[in-house]
């Protein structure tokens, strides 16, 4: 990643001190399992949270008393407070947050200049991981993670902008640009990377995503982990207009927010 853009951003440097010690907490898409197992197998740090938006979960092998603010870091997961990996404009401006929208306001026309792409080549790009070597077929995965291709055709400039200039990938621009929308959809159905991964009924993480597929492709283990998730915090999934949004939500509750549009925001607020 452009090492300016980072000074510009105030990214701290807490992402380079990971270690087995820290705690995870993931979310339901291919987008924050993908920068999860990417975590483990630099730093071996496991996922030991999982949050669905409306409930967190824990391993239940481990006490929820040993995560602490200092050892969780949100993956995928744009939390108000604490340490996290982010993709989203948010509500509240986390200072500790990574991700290419810090400070991007909401509200306003500087909401269109935001980055729409996946938390998990942000956090590739932070790590500066090379992918020189990766094939045509794992790159063109890669960007349709989160319908990343998508801002490409809405906006060519701020596309390459973001991949040429700050992610320094600029191999992406090449792959999207060979292709219509059409074909970037057709690999997401292919590899379902548009399936949830949730808690069953009976403890255990579950998918309908071709992790096993998806992981042969990569030559890594994106299989979910074996242990079962306890229930231990419940929170009210909220998606208002801003407007309504700021009238009726207080600030103090918001665990984690994302503004899906410019005049929209969804959030999970504690009860």
């Amino acid at each position: 990643m452009n090492k300016q853009f980072i000074k510009e951003k105030g990214f701290k440097n807490w992402y380079n001190e990971l270690d087995n010690t820290y705690n995870l907490m993931g979310s339901n898409d291919i987008d924050s399992w993908g920068s999860i197992c990417f975590l483990y197998n630099k730093f071996g740090c496991k996922m030991d949270l999982f949050n669905s938006f409306s409930t967190i979960y824990h391993r239940e092998n481990i006490s929820t008393g040993s995560v602490t603010p200092q050892s969780l870091v949100g993956i995928d997961v744009d939390l108000t407070k604490n340490k996290c990996f982010g993709n989203h404009v948010t509500y509240l401006q986390n200072p500790d947050v990574i991700s290419l929208d810090k400070g991007v306001p909401y509200g306003c026309r500087e909401y269109f200049s935001k980055f729409a792409g996946s938390t998990l080549v942000t956090i590739l790009s932070i790590y500066n991981y090379d992918l020189k070597d990766f094939s045509k077929q794992q790159l063109e995965v890669l960007i349709s993670v989160d319908t990343a291709f998508k801002q490409y055709y809405f906006n060519k400039d701020l596309f390459r902008y973001y991949y040429e200039d700050v992610l320094e990938y600029p191999i992406f621009v090449d792959i999207v640009s060979k292709h219509d929308k059409q074909y970037f959809y057709d690999i997401i159905k292919e590899y379902k990377l548009h399936e949830n991964i949730k808690v069953n009924e009976n403890g255990y993480l579950e998918t309908k995503i071709e992790l096993d597929r998806l992981g042969d492709l990569f030559d890594i283990d994106l299989s979910l982990p074996t242990e079962r998730f306890k229930e231990f915090y419940s929170m009210q999934t909220v998606g208002k207009p801003l407007h309504e949004f700021k009238r009726t939500v207080n600030e103090k509750k918001i665990f984690s927010s994302a503004c899906t549009g410019k005049d929209y925001v969804m959030a999970s607020v504690k009860y």
